[in-house]
């Protein structure tokens, strides 16, 4: 059996986290609209009595309710999407590249949705505004692509096992829409040590038996990670690869015509930060899909 190909996970459990709203959003709104940031936010689900905020510039959020505004349907589809659930809408008045980490800190939101950049020389050096705010805000950033029509149905989570991995995958069964959506996850583990093997003069049969402990080992690894979600309205299945994460990230999304790829992000200042950070990262340049970059505990 290939094993990049999505194997169907049994379902024996059930995800107590399934269908959950989020009780706060923020939507960090470039200086020329992008319609898609706002229609992604409008399809959210929402908790009761859920906040949502809509960080603008000046001149916008003056203008948010006048004749005027090209967004004004997509305006109080937000609102009756707040109302309905008892909530409330804001307009937030400011520069959204140098206000929005302040006011992710004032608002603690549970989720940002931006749109991304056009690539620059400067962001390419520098890391593009998403970058920097799942960087150094701590709270989960969807970054819109794709024009939103419905729930996401076709969800791709990256995987390392980890807390930040979890929790990546936590959001990501809130966000797929239940009964008819798949979620696929997806783990590269690691075979560097053929190349030992292969230095040592190992026999065919002993490097075929290294890769085949590999793979059982990540598959065990893969169920027990899966277990607590087991039983979801959102079937869940998995992808294993000996790919570099990244690399077996895109394709896989590319090959499954994902909407949305979800990735965990330690918080840390060491190695690990530098290796999955620029993973997380890299995903989030990439123009096909949306990417939500899910921040979590801090590792040691």
């Amino acid at each position: 059996m290939n094993p990049r190909e999505p194997h169907q996970a049994p379902h024996p459990s059930v995800n107590p986290t399934a269908g959950a709203g989020l009780r706060g959003v923020l939507v960090v709104e470039p200086g020329k609209p992008r319609r898609r940031v706002l229609e992604r936010a409008a399809l959210l689900p929402l908790a009761p009595e859920a906040r949502v905020a809509v960080l603008r510039r000046g001149h916008r959020a003056r203008d948010a309710r006048g004749g005027a505004s090209s967004t004004e349907a997509l305006d109080s589809l937000l609102e009756t999407r707040a109302r309905a659930v008892g909530g409330q809408l804001s307009f937030l008045e400011g520069e959204p590249d140098e206000d929005a980490l302040a006011t992710m800190e004032r608002y603690g939101p549970e989720l940002v949705v931006i749109a991304r950049e056009p690539r620059t020389l400067r962001s390419r050096l520098f890391g593009s505004f998403p970058e920097k705010l799942a960087r150094h805000g701590g709270v989960p950033i969807l970054v819109a692509e794709l024009a939103a029509r419905q729930r996401y149905q076709r969800v791709l989570v990256g995987t390392d096992f980890s807390e930040a991995s979890r929790a990546a995958l936590e959001l990501a069964l809130r966000l797929t829409v239940p009964g008819g959506g798949r979620l696929d996850v997806l783990h590269a583990y690691d075979t560097g040590y053929a190349l030992t093997l292969h230095m040592t003069n190992a026999s065919a049969e002993q490097l075929l038996r290294y890769y085949q402990q590999q793979h059982a080992e990540a598959e065990r690894a893969m169920l027990a990670f899966l277990a607590p979600y087991r039983g979801a309205a959102v079937p869940l299945g998995y992808v294993l690869t000996r790919e570099a994460p990244r690399l077996a990230l895109h394709r896989t999304a590319c090959r499954q015509d994902v909407e949305l790829l979800v990735v965990g992000k330690h918080r840390d200042t060491g190695m690990g930060h530098a290796l999955l950070g620029s993973v997380a990262e890299s995903c989030m340049r990439r123009s096909r899909y949306d990417v939500l970059v899910v921040p979590g505990a801090t590792v040691q």
